[in-house]
């Protein structure tokens, strides 16, 4: 089952829940009755523009599968917005939270948030886990792999080893690592979002020296002594480019979880995740029932005929 899809606003109307192939369909449906009216350049990231138009088509035709429409249209957003933020120009302040990763040799100007260049759509999410979730050990040799000598800046600016002094009293966690972004991170639409789905694509059915091109220009503005990614196969720079991801978009939003539920799909990317706390393990095996969430009680209540899965 897919989600309940409104149509029209119509309070006495009867709720069914859809197939997921007639949401994507609605979603798809919006988007091209939308696309008169969505301007090249809008007012400000706030409102859509062709370049979000582009990146929501190019987002869900990679769920869907469909690698050709969604290298498309990630080219199309591309070639409207392909800027990327230099990390290289950027520096952390120790005792700091909000404004913690600013300009070199300029403390006031801090990253970008409603401006930030990489932006298509801006749609918010509040850095609520600062300092309260650690780095998986999996996750931090993730970020170790294909340094050749490099720094990877994401988790020189956005983690923190051992200690995290962000004002006040400082907190220490030996030998862990814990999320330390303060700041509002962007689950819109992005350029650099798109440079992974057409570099996903482009070593799904295209080229591999292409897909390669795209993930190295994002390395080149998030590394320091950056060097460039090789493949010598398409499905070796697949595997790159998904690992390039994960770095990427470690912890900011949904995306990792859209990914894992998409690729489970595929054998050769299933995966079991597995968390250790408390001295109590958890487990959640590939197309696990729990990747599902659950439908609210209360909508339940005033929907009985709701079909649900079981859980």
């Amino acid at each position: 089952f897919g989600v309940p899809y409104i149509t029209e606003a119509d309070i006495n109307q009867k709720y069914e829940r859809h197939s997921v192939a007639d949401v994507y369909a609605n979603i798809l449906a919006d988007l091209e009755e939308a696309a008169p009216f969505i301007p090249e350049i809008s007012a400000n990231n706030a409102h859509p523009n062709k370049a979000a138009l582009h990146s929501f088509y190019a987002r869900v035709y990679l769920s869907m599968g469909d690698y050709e429409r969604a290298l498309s249209n990630a080219n199309s957003a591309l070639v409207l917005n392909g800027e990327l933020l230099d990390l290289n120009d950027y520096e952390k302040a120790e005792g700091t939270t909000w404004g913690r990763v600013h300009l070199k040799g300029n403390p006031s100007e801090r990253m970008p948030d409603i401006d930030h260049p990489e932006a298509n759509y801006v749609k918010w999410l509040s850095g609520s886990l600062q300092g309260s979730v650690m780095l998986s050990h999996e996750m931090r040799d993730v970020y170790a792999k294909d340094l050749n000598g490099a720094i990877d800046l994401r988790k020189e600016y956005f983690f923190s080893e051992d200690m995290a002094d962000l004002g006040g009293s400082p907190n220490y966690f030996p030998g862990e690592c814990a999320f330390v972004l303060y700041s509002n991170f962007n689950v819109g639409f992005t350029s650099v979002e798109n440079y992974f789905i057409a570099a996903e694509c482009e070593a799904r059915i295209g080229s591999r020296q292409r897909a390669l091109q795209l993930v190295n220009k994002v390395r080149e503005n998030r590394l320091q002594d950056f060097s460039e990614l090789q493949a010598s196969t398409n499905e070796e720079a697949l595997i790159k480019v998904l690992e390039e991801k994960r770095r990427e978009f470690c912890l900011k939003g949904p995306m990792r979880l859209f990914d894992l539920k998409r690729l489970n799909l595929e054998q050769r990317f299933q995966k079991t995740i597995t968390h250790t706390a408390d001295g109590e393990t958890f487990t959640l095996p590939a197309n696990d029932i729990r990747y599902v969430l659950p439908v609210n009680q209360e909508i339940l209540e005033f929907n009985p005929d709701f079909p649900v899965y079981e859980r």
